[in-house]
């Protein structure tokens, strides 16, 4: 009898109610404010990526460009990463400057990469896909 008792203690209980799934339809949308620093898109004069001095490759599997986030020291600082760029990088660091402050620009590895200090993937994407790439 006591062997029995036993077994019947290692039984788990059982799992409570369903939790209700929230629904996030009712929350109120919260604005979001663009940065000071970085100029409208619309704004822009569109040079067709022929006449440009340097190519940038979208990825031949998935076809993204190749515009990536990376966090860095504990995830309190975001960068930008714009890599495999060919042709004249300098030039590319200038028309970015347009919209982005050149002095949160800098080219790495060799001058093939750039690194920018702030969140702007989306502008980058979009600017780069005006541009055909």
């Amino acid at each position: 009898m006591q062997r029995a008792t036993h077994a019947l203690a290692l039984v788990r209980p059982a799992a409570g109610p369903a939790r209700a799934k929230t629904s996030y339809a009712n929350l109120p949308k919260v604005p979001v404010q663009k940065s000071r620093l970085v100029a409208p898109l619309e704004q822009l004069e569109v040079i067709p990526k022929e006449l440009l001095p340097y190519e940038i490759k979208r990825r031949e599997r998935s076809g993204w460009l190749p515009v990536y986030s990376e966090f860095r020291n504990g995830k309190t600082r975001k960068m930008t990463l714009v890599r495999d760029v060919r042709g004249d990088i300098g030039q590319l660091k200038r028309d970015l400057g347009t919209f982005i402050p050149e002095e949160r620009i800098q080219i790495k590895a060799g001058g093939t990469k750039l690194e920018i200090t702030g969140d702007y993937i989306s502008e980058i994407r979009g600017w780069l896909t005006q541009r055909r790439f």
